[in-house]
């Protein structure tokens, strides 16, 4: 493997490489296991230091492409948990570390499902689909948060997420493969503000606090309007205190009614914040057979249980019965990562969101109109399933985003 040291400022090829702790390593030496990655720190021919991934295939450690490199690296045991912050922010938008992607291909879970609706969907690589998976909720600001880390600080809560099964009462959920909503659309919005400004508030603000002393002195020469402008304020106090008049006067109430003239509001635009992003989905599932029928409670269940707070304080991950007793608290509600899928990998053409909170859950059992059950076994106790359901929920983004996070998929 050709790598490159710096010695007195000059490059040389060396067969020594360094970790990403400056620490020499030997590059010939064996994986521990199968599919280890290896991160190694080498400076390249133009000066510029780098990280470079390496897999060990069992013979031999082969050189990775660089994200493929990263996205390995980040999910290898090798990786504690800080650098896969930190790391994960340089690769992607420099914001947090946060992934796009379906968290993990293994389950937390055994006895948890992977539920799918349609039933018999299959998945190949021009396949469109939703992965839905339901995470606990980590308090940004907790024993457990990394409020330094700087430029990937804001995003750090959610940048170590821990997945967890949703108990529906006929057994428990790991993650949800449903096909793309009916009717998909997200919005971002800004929120910017007119603001009126006097000439001497214009002139106070570009003095004091732009250090722009032109604009103050430009108001200067104005003396004459501004002790006009100054009489009134002082006229339109003096008739509000005086009983009757209805101490509602205002300056241009006053000027307006005695010169015909008011004052210049001299709006501008300024930029106040975003919003958080919030996105709806509906889905409609119309069961074929009986099995199919139980999924669509299955699903329906999962986002139901997985939106509302568990009593007591164990944490969302942990209802037990133990929790009735307690009456002072109620924990959290889970949130849901969703990724929008092509094959396996992320939908590049639809922009993705970070974990969200499930604000509501509508289930319509009579989406056509009309209230109609399948034939069900009374005798047994199972009265048939709906024949048509629908699902809408609505999502609010946990995190706003940023420009630099558009080109990493959001």
């Amino acid at each position: 493997m050709s790598t490159y040291t710096i010695n007195r400022g000059s490059v040389q090829s060396s067969s020594t490489v360094f970790n990403a702790e400056g620490v020499e390593i030997d590059a010939s030496a064996k994986g521990e296991y199968v599919g280890q990655i290896k991160r190694v720190w080498k400076s390249k021919r133009n000066g510029t230091d780098g990280n470079t991934y390496y897999e060990w295939d069992g013979t031999k450690w082969t050189k990775l492409p660089q994200q493929k490199g990263v996205d390995l690296w980040l999910q290898s045991k090798d990786a504690d948990n800080f650098e896969r912050i930190k790391e994960a922010s340089k690769a992607y938008g420099g914001l947090g570390g946060l992934l796009i992607g379906p968290l993990s291909d293994t389950k937390i879970d055994d006895s948890a499902e992977t539920l799918r609706y349609p039933a018999d969907m299959l998945v190949d690589s021009s396949s469109d689909y939703v992965v839905f998976e339901f995470v606990k909720y980590e308090p940004p600001f907790g024993k457990d948060a990394r409020l330094g880390g700087g430029q990937y600080g804001y995003n750090s809560s959610l940048a170590e997420l821990e997945k967890v099964a949703v108990a529906t009462g006929d057994g428990d959920v790991d993650s949800l493969l449903l096909p793309m909503p009916q009717d998909l659309s997200n919005e971002m919005k800004q929120n910017w503000e007119g603001k009126s400004f006097t000439g001497v508030g214009r002139a106070a603000i570009a003095a004091l606090a732009g250090a722009n002393f032109n604009v103050a002195d430009e108001q200067f020469r104005d003396a004459g309007n501004k002790l006009k402008a100054l009489q009134g304020a002082v006229t339109a106090s003096a008739l509000n205190a005086i009983p009757g008049v209805g101490g509602n006067l205002t300056l241009n109430d006053i000027t307006g009614s005695t010169r015909g003239i008011v004052l210049n509001p001299n709006a501008e635009l300024l930029y106040d914040s975003p919003d958080l992003r919030e996105i709806g989905m509906t889905f409609k599932m119309v069961p074929r057979n009986e099995a199919e029928a139980i999924k669509i409670r299955k699903i329906v269940n999962s986002f139901r249980a997985a939106s509302l707070p568990t009593f007591g304080s164990n944490g969302a991950d942990k209802p037990t019965s133990d929790d009735w007793n307690d009456v002072t608290f109620i924990s959290v509600p889970l949130l849901c990562k969703f990724t929008f899928m092509t094959g396996s990998n992320p939908h590049k053409y639809i922009a993705q969101f970070k974990p969200c909170a499930i604000r509501q859950v509508q289930v319509n059992y009579t989406p056509d109109g009309t209230y109609a059950t399948y034939h069900g076994d009374t005798k047994d106790g199972n009265p048939g399933a709906p024949v048509a359901t629908e699902l809408s929920l609505q999502f609010l983004e946990t995190k706003l985003i940023y420009a630099q996070e558009i080109q990493n998929g959001y």
